[in-house]
């Protein structure tokens, strides 16, 4: 008897940053242009799919692009009203389990505005899981870590009963906004605060030096 595959339906809120973008000449160099510009076909969605086909997962992708008709935005150059709509695609589709790929600069910030925001237009995400996800190399680049972190942010998903918070996925762990920080020192890097609050530490992956102060 053949067991049934349940499909996951994963709604999938494409806002832009280096994951989408083009690829530069100054990652060769381990920096990162000043503004990213976005690919004008997204390759997140075929990007997941195949993801989803490899590992030979069911997955429902529902997809939206923010600005509707794309090319997606530098994350610093997202809007309030940008994350308006955001919430407005979350509240209104039915879908428990949101994706949303995002630049790495603003995406700390803009992950703790979009709780407020949800306050304020009364969106409840009780019954959601909501994830953002990036790379500091975009998907057209080979080696990207893009790659990784979506499929972390997959297996996240197609796990977890859902959680009613918003979460970073960084490899294949889901961090709250105030959990992580963007490395002052080298623009490449997340960093963990410690639950003890006396320092940061690298994520996985990262390289071994740390700061031991906040």
């Amino acid at each position: 008897m053949v067991k049934e595959v349940m499909s996951v339906k994963i709604l999938v809120v494409d806002m832009g940053g280096t994951i989408g973008a083009e690829d530069h000449e100054l990652y060769n160099q381990g920096q990162a242009p000043k503004n990213v510009k976005c690919l004008k076909e997204s390759p997140i969605l075929p990007t997941l799919r195949k993801i989803a086909s490899d590992s030979g997962t069911s997955v429902d992708f529902v997809y939206k692009l923010i600005p509707h008709g794309g090319p997606g935005k530098d994350s610093k150059d997202v809007t309030e009203d940008d994350l308006r709509e955001l919430v407005s695609h979350i509240r209104n589709h039915q879908a428990t389990k949101i994706l949303i790929p995002f630049g790495t600069d603003a995406m700390i910030p803009n992950a703790k505005k979009l709780k407020d925001i949800m306050q304020e237009m009364q969106c409840d995400i009780s019954d959601k899981t909501i994830l953002f996800v990036g790379a500091f190399l975009p998907l057209a680049r080979p080696g990207s870590e893009g790659i990784a972190n979506l499929k972390g942010a997959l297996e996240i998903l197609q796990k977890e009963e859902p959680l009613g918070r918003i979460g970073i996925c960084i490899g294949k762990i889901a961090y709250a906004a105030n959990e992580i920080v963007k490395n002052p020192i080298g623009n490449q890097r997340f960093l963990h605060i410690k639950k003890a609050g006396f320092g940061l530490e690298e994520l996985p992956g990262s390289s071994v030096s740390k700061i031991s102060r906040l």
